[in-house]
């Protein structure tokens, strides 16, 4: 080949190869990391903290379920009765669109126009292929519902695969802030819950090594970002807020036996506070509520995480908080729509109010959000960003559905009423078979999604009151309807 031949196709290579790599920066760089976000910088260890409350909301983690899994309203015995595929089709998005919200909310309905969203969709759950239209059907519900125009789901939305269905996001691990690459770093346990999601996390850092990076915490500690979180002390510093069960977890893992019901010595938390501290940079861990370490009576099961319990802020007068649940009655159970037991009541605030105490005694200036539903349905389970424009940390905090009284005809009882009828009528169809059946059902379907935006414009004061509250406190409040649902809340199913 000619020297004249050789240069040609030499310059055609690296014109392709240009091409090429201008193709990946263009793909690449609708997802570039944003601004590093203020925290504390840790230069021998690569990383800067940043407590979750400093973080913009400009990324967040979640997962979609299965579609079989979550349609509840029709079964797969159904499917096997040759009904009409094209009707299937209709009433499959429309119930997977209905228990997305159900579930989650209607966050989507009030992120920044900026948030990038991280979704696992299912390939396989307990040996079942999904359908592998859960990540269709979620594209639509922003198109349709949620009235995303087709730029911003093509741009702000990433979705990989997931082994596992990722429920509960903040279960997967606990991010530290940033490292010198601008990842975000998340801290995974090698034991505990958590492992889980391992592939899940795992799958997530190998399809965006650009976005995240994985730090592998020593055995004996676990990561459940919804029962740690770095915060800011009164002081201004950062430090490690942690729930009793994570030290009681540690606890069980190094000893190898149960410490369910059973005291811990001061000893024994001593040496599970510095396991924890060294594990995240060397920051003081403060355990809340860690009184029931040493006396378990003082403590409830259903308050199984930190995030359930408190949430510690600062405003932008850099004014410690610390919000914490407090009941009053009347309070019912509004998934159940049975009222609570006063001896029920009385056990969990007592933890509510071992763990106000001990904030308060840190230096926490702490506001008690009042609260008449089962634990799991708590105030303080909220997410909170901080906004770089306003420099204003904003809350999204769950607006559940009322139900008080709990014999009265209150809106989240009509929501049942509406899911019911939706039961009743779907039954219609698989016993008919015919067009006006079939109408019926898609009316019902209709009349649900009626009830439950209906629901959220009726007065709310117990929401109210929680909102206004934390807005005193120099917060900005964005309520997000929720509905009662599952073993956990809104901060449970985001990680970010």
């Amino acid at each position: 080949m000619s020297v004249h031949k050789k240069n040609i196709a030499l310059f055609l290579i690296l014109l392709m190869l240009g091409a090429y790599l201008s193709c990946r920066r263009g793909i690449e760089s609708v997802f570039d990391p944003p601004p590093l976000p203020r925290g504390v910088p840790l230069l021998h260890q690569g990383v800067t903290l940043v407590p979750e409350s400093d973080r913009p909301l400009d990324f967040f983690i979640m997962g979609l379920n299965p579609e079989w899994e979550t349609n509840f309203m029709l079964t797969d015995e159904l499917r096997k009765k040759g009904f009409n595929e094209s009707q299937l089709s209709e009433v499959d998005r429309n119930l997977y669109w209905l228990n997305f919200e159900l579930s989650h909310g209607a966050v989507m309905r009030f992120l920044p126009d900026y948030t990038h969203l991280f979704v696992a969709v299912p390939r396989l759950r307990n040996g079942k292929v999904c359908s592998g239209r859960e990540e269709s059907f979620f594209r639509e519900y922003l198109r349709v519902r949620c009235q995303w125009p087709e730029k911003r789901i093509r741009e702000n939305i990433q979705f990989f695969c997931s082994p596992e269905s990722l429920v509960w996001a903040q279960d997967i691990g606990e991010i530290l802030g940033r490292d010198t690459k601008n990842r975000a770093v998340i801290d995974v346990g090698s034991t505990g819950p958590t492992t889980k999601y391992r592939s899940t996390i795992r799958t997530l850092a190998e399809t965006f090594p650009k976005h995240f990076a994985l730090k592998v915490l020593p055995e004996g500690i676990n990561a459940e970002g919804g029962d740690e979180e770095i915060v800011w002390t009164p002081e201004g510093k950062p430090a490690l807020l942690v729930g009793r069960h994570r030290i009681q977890a540690f606890l069980e893992y190094r000893d190898g036996e149960s410490y369910n019901g059973r005291p811990a010595d001061p000893l024994a938390i001593a040496e599970a506070r510095q396991a924890f501290s060294r594990a995240f940079y060397d920051l003081p861990v403060i355990i809340v509520p860690e009184a029931v370490l040493e006396k378990p009576a003082l403590g409830h099961v259903d308050l199984f995480h930190l995030d359930m319990i408190t949430t510690v802020l600062h405003n932008h007068r850099h004014i410690p908080h610390a919000f914490v649940p407090t009941y009053e009655s009347p309070a019912a159970d509004s998934a159940l729509d049975l009222p609570l037991k006063r001896n029920y009541i009385s056990a969990v605030q007592r933890e509510y109010d071992l763990a106000a105490d001990q904030l308060d005694e840190i230096g926490y200036q702490v506001i008690r959000l009042p609260f008449a539903d089962h634990p799991v349905r708590g105030p303080v389970n909220f997410v909170k960003y901080y906004d770089r424009d306003r420099d204003r940390v904003v809350v999204l905090l769950p607006r559940y559905t009322y139900h008080l009284p709990h014999d009265s005809l209150h809106p989240r009882k009509r929501i049942q009423i509406a899911m019911t009828l939706l039961d009743d009528k779907a039954f219609e169809w698989h016993e008919r078979r015919d067009p006006s059946s079939y109408q019926a059902y898609l009316e019902a379907i209709q009349n649900l999604w009626n009830e439950m935006e209906s629901a959220q414009k009726e007065p709310n004061p117990i929401f109210e009151r929680q909102a206004a509250l934390i807005r005193k406190a120099g917060y900005d409040v964005i309520g997000i309807p929720t509905y009662a649902w599952g073993s956990g809340g809104l901060h449970c199913q985001i990680l970010r």
